[in-house]
């Protein structure tokens, strides 16, 4: 009988501990990555996306606000994300039948989790990839976007809100579907 109970406080107690580190480190998470020191505010459909400015894996500084008007398709990943690499020839084929219409694609590579500027050239050319490139060097454009899966990609409306964000990989499919 008592080592029944003693047992059973135990598994209590286990689980309320456990149940409060939890708690606790979603509570750290939020509090410490939260762009204003407000309380966390999820991205959602609808909301205004926030604009941000980047440079180009060819040098030039690239900011959303510069594709107000079109549909885009934010794209977040990395070289060494296997679901990334599968839907890199997906998206180039979206963005080359795509490039006479008000649809474009920017793909912000989480540099500052990546294996640095030569791989990513790399993994550029082997992919043969031709859509805007940005590097997220501090990881900043990352935590605006609240980005804790890669790959992650937002549908943002010609007016700048979020239609869709899609946690995955993309394809053509998908793409065409979200884009009319």
């Amino acid at each position: 009988g008592k080592v029944f109970v003693f047992e059973e406080r135990f598994h209590i107690k286990k689980k309320l501990f456990f149940y409060t580190l939890t708690c606790l480190i979603i509570l750290f998470f939020f509090t410490n990555h939260s762009q204003s020191g407000l309380a966390f505010s999820a991205l959602q459909k609808g909301s205004i996306a926030p604009d941000f400015s980047l440079q180009s894996l060819d040098g030039r500084t690239v900011s959303l606000s510069d594709f107000h008007g079109q549909t885009v398709i934010l794209n977040f990943w990395a070289s060494w994300c296997p679901p990334c690499k599968e839907e890199m020839p997906a998206i180039e084929n979206f963005y080359q039948n795509n490039a006479s219409s008000k649809i474009t694609v920017l793909s912000v590579n989480l540099t500052s989790q990546d294996s640095g500027k030569q791989s990513l050239q790399q993994f550029v050319q082997n992919y043969s990839l031709s859509f805007p490139i940005l590097l997220d060097e501090k990881g900043a454009v990352g935590k605006l976007y609240q980005i804790l899966t890669i790959p992650t990609s937002f549908i943002i409306s010609p007016e700048g809100t979020i239609k869709e964000m899609i946690i995955g990989p993309l394809n053509e499919q998908m793409m065409n579907q979200l884009t009319n």
